[in-house]
């Protein structure tokens, strides 16, 4: 269950992901929310990958992430973000 995973990341002990899928209920706001605790709790590798599937119609917001790119795929589309490297977020 989603409210599942985000308890998860609250209560786990820390960890870097190389890649994360999301793929939440499409009539919630756990995307944007799922995407800004990633963010918070610094779980995603240098280098890491993001993969959330969301309607296609779905503008991502403003995130800790660089947007990669995108598939579509009719009603549906595929989001792929990407975590800077320690060395861009420096600024070097």
């Amino acid at each position: 269950m989603a409210g599942d995973a985000l308890a998860y990341l609250e209560s786990a002990p820390p960890r870097r992901f190389s890649l994360i899928f999301l793929d939440p209920p499409y009539a919630t706001n756990l995307l944007e929310n799922a995407l800004k605790r990633i963010a918070a709790f610094d779980i995603l590798a240098p280098y890491g990958i993001i993969a959330a599937e969301h309607p296609a119609a779905w503008i991502p917001p403003e995130t800790a992430f660089r947007l990669y790119r995108e598939y579509r795929y009719g009603k549906i589309a595929v989001t792929v973000f990407r975590a800077e490297s320690g060395e861009e977020k420096s600024g070097k």
